[in-house]
């Protein structure tokens, strides 16, 4: 029965590499196969990268309220603030107006 089997496997082969139009269809399935991956991993690692410039940014956005409010309360004025974070005022008072809310 193996035999058989094993027969019938080859003779399948033989005729699939004998036959241009089927060796065609088959690598061009396999070009498609592989693009698909690469896109999958392309989509992936840009997916990947946005999330880490994300939550980058938002570390960034938490680390300055969180000096801005320790400064706020020693005392320091929002200009003061702005002057020695060397950002826009705005920025600032947005920042204490937050909190307040």
């Amino acid at each position: 029965m193996e035999d058989a089997a094993i027969g019938t496997a080859m003779k399948a082969e033989k005729t699939f590499l004998s036959n241009s139009g089927y060796l065609t269809a088959y690598e061009r399935q396999q070009m498609y196969l592989r693009d698909m991956r690469a896109m999958k991993e392309a989509a992936r690692d840009e997916g990947h990268e946005e999330g880490f410039n994300e939550g980058r940014a938002e570390g960034e956005a938490m680390a300055m309220r969180k000096n801005i409010l320790a400064l706020r309360r020693k005392g320091k004025s929002a200009s003061e603030i702005a002057e020695l974070l060397d950002i826009n005022l705005a920025e600032v008072e947005a920042y204490i107006q937050q909190e307040k809310q």
